[in-house]
């Protein structure tokens, strides 16, 4: 998702504006990322590597 870090504003102005679909909009995110963590871990067999997706 490179639009949530354009450098341009328009993220903040989106969750100004949309603040409900702004915040589902990073939970999908935050969730997206941990899962390819996931992922990568059971891939590579470390599944103690693992953060909490932050």
């Amino acid at each position: 998702m490179v639009w949530l870090n354009d450098e341009a504003g328009d993220w903040r102005l989106f969750f100004v504006r949309f603040p409900q679909l702004a915040g589902g909009v990073l939970r999908f995110y935050h969730a997206a990322v941990y899962l390819q963590q996931s992922a990568e871990a059971q891939k590579d067999g470390n599944s103690t590597r693992v953060t909490d997706g932050a």
